[in-house]
């Protein structure tokens, strides 16, 4: 009989690996977590790692991976009964929990400078990160008899004070991160104030015409978008900001004494930096952490607009010591001035 020509014939890179002795000496499973850090454009950013992490597997034959999807509370209770992972992915959120966990690991990926360690070695490495975008409720402002801007730099203070007469919601948010974004983008003073400043929104009350301005994650710009072929909707132009990681998916190692775990580890880990696995979060709609010679392109309007709009020499990372509540707690009790000041000193800001 016949073995079946998949049991006798490898993918050509296996056979190569076995070849040229580059084969990982680990052989089992490894065990993931993840924890989502809302920093994708679409759902959490599993299926992502799921695809990379399967073509690991394949191109590793003998390793296998297992993940489990949980939130901040599952985390907490499968740590304090001692379980834990071999690899972990987790947001900002989570990094108090999950740093006394984590072993150092190396890779060799060319991250984008304000990524980029400045040792061989760190705890964890970003894999990607969320854009935002500036909704501009084109028939809310026709409906009040304004017209609406043609870029960023039409949204003058005149406007900013005729849509906020004018409209009970004319400037919100959707989330804190999202107003935050805005702080590092190339609005004026004026529209960023407007912005931090003002009540949070909701996506019904952006179709509802009932806000003008309105800044939200990426996420909720696809949704927007794919209403349109379901449900009227207002008309509406988009300002994409890509130059502020605030939420951003880190993937880290656990500590292990296993040699060859480690090391099948760190593998995975610069597994998902290499170039092939970063192009493939334009099907989530995530940012790069990756810098390459020539930009990475994206298919897609919203993605494609995002990842053309970063530039990864101006990219604002925030702090993973400090919390984004705490720059409205500054903004409330000392004012914009004294709240823009904090986060340039909370981003790698000069």
């Amino acid at each position: 009989t016949l073995f079946p020509y998949t049991t006798l014939f490898r993918s050509h890179q296996q056979i190569s690996q076995w070849i040229r002795g580059k084969k990982l000496a680990y052989q089992g499973t490894l065990q993931v977590w993840y924890i989502s850090a809302n920093a994708s454009g679409t759902g959490d950013g599993s299926s992502w790692a799921k695809a990379r992490l399967s073509k690991f597997e394949k191109n590793n034959f003998g390793i296998f991976y297992e993940m489990q999807i949980m939130d901040t509370e599952k985390l907490q209770e499968k740590i304090s009964q001692g379980q834990r992972p071999d690899l972990i992915f987790f947001g900002h959120g989570q990094w108090d929990i999950v740093q006394p966990l984590l072993r150092e690991s190396t890779q060799s990926a060319h991250l984008v400078p304000c990524f980029q360690p400045e040792e061989e070695s760190s705890t964890a490495w970003p894999v990607f990160y969320g854009g935002y975008a500036i909704l501009i409720n084109e028939q809310a402002l026709y409906t009040v008899g304004l017209s609406p801007p043609l870029d960023a730099e039409e949204i003058d203070e005149t406007l900013i004070q005729q849509a906020k007469q004018a409209l009970p919601h004319a400037f919100a948010y959707e989330t804190q991160q999202a107003a935050m974004a805005v702080m590092q983008s190339s609005v004026n003073e004026g529209t960023k104030q407007s912005f931090v400043e003002a009540d949070v929104g909701t996506r019904a009350q952006f179709i509802q015409e009932e806000i003008a301005f309105f800044v939200c994650p990426a996420s909720t710009w696809y949704t927007i978008e794919g209403m349109s072929n379901t449900q009227s909707i207002p008309s509406y132009q988009a300002i994409p900001l890509s130059n502020s990681a605030i939420e951003i998916q880190y993937v880290g190692s656990v500590q292990t004494e296993d040699e060859e775990k480690a090391k099948a580890c760190d593998a995975a880990i610069a597994y998902l930096l290499n170039q092939n696995s970063q192009q493939a979060l334009e099907n989530i709609g995530a940012m790069p952490v990756l810098q390459t010679n020539d930009s990475m392109q994206a298919q897609g309007a919203i993605t494609g607009a995002l990842w053309q709009h970063r530039e990864e020499d101006k990219l604002c990372v925030f702090s993973q010591e400090v919390k984004t509540e705490d720059f409205f707690a500054v903004l409330k009790k000392e004012g914009f001035s004294a709240a823009e000041q904090w986060l340039k000193a909370a981003c790698n800001t000069p």
